[in-house]
Parts: structure tokens; sequence; C-alpha cells
């Protein structure tokens, strides 16, 4: 539970991102790209797309940070 929990906000960041950037990123790049994909919402699904990606490398180690952080603060109280 907790790693789809950390793999729907890795998406949610991702889309976000995603379209503040991605658009100006690709207008930088290049001078010829299709206008869809300089659209904020084609950033956001790209953005959302890369990062879900990452999460089948980072979400395990994420979870396992969490659980270390939740275990040392419960020993502490």
């Amino acid at each position: 539970m907790l790693r789809w929990i950390v793999q729907l906000f890795f998406i949610l960041v991702g889309g976000a991102l995603g379209f503040l950037f991605i658009p100006e990123l690709i207008s930088f790049l290049t001078t010829d790209a299709p206008a869809w994909l300089e659209s904020p919402y084609a950033g956001a699904v790209l953005g959302a797309l890369i990062l879900y990606l990452l999460t089948f490398w980072l979400a395990d180690y994420i979870v396992n940070v969490m659980r270390l952080m939740e275990e040392t603060i419960v020993k502490a109280l």
C-alpha cells in the first residue's frame, strides 16, 4: 500500500513538473517541434510517465527509508 502511495506521489509531482518545464525545454531544444508537443498538457503526461518509470527503481528505497524513520521515531518515544 505504501509503495502505491509513493508511486502516486511521483506521478503527481512528475505531471506538475512536466506541465511547468517540459514545454519550455522542448521549445528551447528544438525550433521545429510539433505544436502538440509544446503543449503543457503533453508535458504533464510526459513528465508523469517519466517519473512513473523511475518509481520502479526508486520506490522500494523510499519505502524502506520511510519505514526506518518510522521505527526510529517509535523507538525515540
